[in-house]
């Protein structure tokens, strides 16, 4: 029975802070589809889109300073 209980438990693993960076870009997958549209079919951005896009974009400078 110890041996089924080692095996369920989460292995911990010293991935270092370039994951924490990572983790926070591949979040941001809604936005290349965002990015494509106005680029490839010109769509119209609102306000809050924009703003959006903006907060995220400094979200992930900010992270990837430190």
């Amino acid at each position: 029975m110890r041996a089924l209980a080692s095996r369920s438990e989460p292995a911990i693993v010293d991935v270092g802070p370039e994951t924490g960076v990572a983790v926070v870009i591949a979040s941001l997958y809604p936005a290349i589809p965002v990015l494509l549209g106005v680029t490839v079919h010109h769509e119209r951005l609102g306000r809050t889109q924009a703003l959006g896009l903006v907060a995220a974009g400094i979200a992930v400078a900010l992270l990837s300073i430190g």
